[in-house]
């Protein structure tokens, strides 16, 4: 099957597919310019949402916004200033923060569709499961869903969700350390934590042990 080359207009934003004139394409060689100037395979994913073993766990009808807001912190002391130089901060570390994302996506379909969706967005956002965010330019790996809002508006709004924004944030993987501390061998005793040696009964004060076995106030604290 070859078809005409179609008539691309000459507009701002409307790319331009070099060809003879007259030039005839056949499909697959029309399909492989298209796949060319967008950038896209048609075998493989450009947006989702995956598990550690590379499979959707999402299935929306379209993304139609996408949000990432990486962050650092710098962190500051105060400088204390003099008389003739004010007071200042200076720097002296900077710390990557977990990054944040938000997704935005639709989803029609009848009602059982939808209720699909619903429920597997609960399920995510119930788990501590990692996800893979998946763009046309770059994945990114271990997220976990935080929060999710649901938007229905518009002419189709009592029956469709139409906006679907689902809120990710990174997380970091780390890995603990230990270490066996000797505390038998302290220099100051006093450093040693405190031990516990079984129930300890009230002793009475010294001053108080006459009023213990029947004494009079009088003999305890002296005749006023």
């Amino acid at each position: 099957m070859s078809v005409l080359f179609p008539n691309v207009p000459n507009l701002p934003g409307v790319p331009q597919l070099a060809r003879a004139e007259g030039q005839v394409f056949s499909a697959i060689q029309l399909t492989g310019a298209i796949t060319s100037l967008f950038g896209f395979s048609s075998g493989q994913q450009q947006w989702g949402i995956v598990d550690a073993n590379g499979d959707s766990v999402l299935t929306p009808d379209s993304y139609i916004e996408f949000e990432h807001h990486p962050k650092w912190r710098v962190s500051t002391y105060p400088v204390q200033g003099t008389a003739t130089t004010p007071s200042a901060f200076a720097s002296y570390d900077k710390v990557k923060l977990p990054a944040e994302w938000r997704m935005r996506c639709t989803k029609g379909g009848n009602l059982s569709d939808r209720q699909t969706i619903l429920n597997t967005l609960d399920s995510l956002a119930n788990t501590i499961a990692l996800y893979s965010i998946l763009t046309p330019e770059k994945s990114y790996p271990n997220v976990d869903i935080q929060s999710y809002d649901i938007v229905r508006e518009g002419g189709n709004g009592a029956f469709w969700l139409s906006e679907i924004d689902i809120y990710f944030i990174e997380i970091i993987p780390v890995t603990a350390q230990y270490s066996t501390t000797q505390l038998s061998n302290a220099t100051n005793t006093s450093a040693l934590p405190q031990s516990v040696n079984g129930n300890v009964a009230a002793q009475v004060a010294s001053q108080y042990a006459s009023l213990a076995s029947g004494a009079s106030l009088s003999s305890a604290f002296g005749a006023y």
